[in-house]
């Protein structure tokens, strides 16, 4: 019994203890880990918490650094960019700078060279112009209605004629006669003078004028006709073609000065173009008698080079060339066989070095070395006529058809060396006696 109650009394106590150690231990165990447990994740969340809080601060700051980096670096790129465009501007202004400097300067040089639309046209036009009279014949005749057996024959019944001066690109046209028979103007070689024909069939004069038109003075008074005039080269005389109304040896030679007086030669051999001045314009020259018994027959009014060493003609449908002096003394010439085709002569180049031709009309050229005739050329491929050189041989000016179809007779130039041709004046009359210096 004893036994039994020591026993269970021990049982009750070791159950206790048990219990108690066993209750203590997985108190302590279950509040040690519970605390253990809350304090690391208390530790655990204050540690996630500052370490936030530090990664956020760190990178806060370095994404504050970054964007000042950023920013600074944005503003350099910027500062970079907007020098870079500064100075782009700056090099298109200099080249724009640079580009009207240069057409300024090539302006003012064409100004100054008389090449202000790419042409270096220098002298200055004489001609006459054809106008219809102001009255119903005048009206008919531009009309071309005209009563049936009437004609223009009579020409100064239905037109009047003037002289004029203008500029090789058309500006400045001026007037110089109003008497309404005045034509067939030429340069004096120092273009201080003009010399014109005034006067109806039967009864021209001869004039000259200075050259704006004032002083006017005559020099041959009314006579049956005038063929053909030169200046002198030294601008103070003329060497004239004058045809006398009698039955025989109707033509003579005059040498005029430009004060009036005057020297004939009656012999009419020599009066189609054969008598010339010298080069030094003092005096007339007659040619060797023999030379009109070497060339060909029939041959007359030569065109003398400057040099009055050559001389250009036509025969039998060409274009031929002689030296004078040196024909007659060896009293023999010949074609040369490479002479080409030609309807009429109009003059030497300045220089000597070309002739102006025709050859169905068109303007010709051709070069002429040491009497051999090179480079044939056709200018203008359009008919024309009154051709003549610029004063520094570089443009032809001519004649010819409007190039719009109206019925009128305009002022060209040609380019010699390109051939670029243009049309000068559009007017309502006509021109006709075209000279240029």
């Amino acid at each position: 019994m004893f036994r039994i109650v020591l026993s269970i009394l021990l049982y009750k106590k070791l159950g206790r203890l048990e219990g108690w150690k066993i209750g203590r231990m997985e108190g302590w165990k279950n509040g040690r880990m519970e605390g253990w447990k809350i304090g690391r994740r208390e530790w655990v969340e204050e540690r996630k918490v500052g370490r936030l809080e530090e990664w956020k601060g760190g990178r806060m700051d370095n994404w504050m650094i970054g964007k000042n980096r950023s920013t600074h670096e944005t503003e350099k790129q910027h500062e970079c960019h907007t020098s870079m465009q500064l100075q782009i501007k700056g090099t298109r202004l200099k080249k724009i700078i640079y580009k009207s400097c240069l057409i300024c300067v090539c302006i003012v040089s064409c100004i100054l060279t008389g090449d202000a639309f790419g042409k270096d046209l220098v002298g200055k036009f004489v001609v006459a112009i054809r106008e219809p009279l102001q009255n119903e014949d005048g009206f008919r005749a531009i009309t071309r209605t005209l009563e049936r057996g009437r004609d223009t024959s009579n020409w100064w019944e239905y037109y009047q004629y003037n002289v004029c001066t203008m500029n090789p690109d058309g500006t400045d046209f001026q007037r110089l006669t109003d008497d309404d028979v005045s034509y067939n103007p030429r340069w004096a070689p120092d273009r201080e003078q003009i010399a014109y024909i005034s006067g109806i069939e039967r009864s021209k004069s001869l004039y000259v004028m200075s050259a704006d038109g004032t002083e006017k003075k005559q020099l041959i008074k009314r006579e049956y006709d005038i063929h053909d005039f030169w200046w002198s080269p030294a601008s103070n005389a003329l060497l004239v073609v004058v045809e006398i109304d009698r039955p025989r040896d109707r033509l003579e030679n005059w040498e005029v000065t430009v004060e009036g007086k005057v020297k004939r030669w009656r012999s009419e051999r020599w009066a189609k173009g054969w008598l010339h001045w010298d080069e030094s314009g003092e005096k007339v020259k007659e040619p060797n008698r023999r030379l009109l018994e070497v060339l060909p027959k029939g041959i007359s009014w030569p065109e003398w080079s400057p040099d009055k060493r050559w001389i250009a003609f036509k025969t039998d449908g060409l274009l031929a060339l002689a030296e004078p002096d040196v024909v007659s003394m060896g009293r023999t010439w010949f074609l040369q066989l490479d002479e080409p085709p030609c309807g009429n002569i109009e003059e030497w180049s300045p220089d000597g070095k070309q002739v102006l031709f025709y050859t169905s009309g068109e303007i010709c050229t051709v070069s002429v070395e040491k009497g051999e005739i090179q480079n044939y050329r056709n200018l203008s491929l359009y008919a024309g006529h009154e051709a003549t050189w610029s004063p520094d041989g570089n443009y032809i000016a001519f004649i010819g058809s409007d190039s719009n179809r109206r019925r009128t007779s305009e002022i060209f130039t040609i380019h010699v060396e390109s051939g670029e041709m243009e049309q000068i004046t559009s007017t309502i009359y006509d021109f006709i006696n075209l000279h240029w210096r």
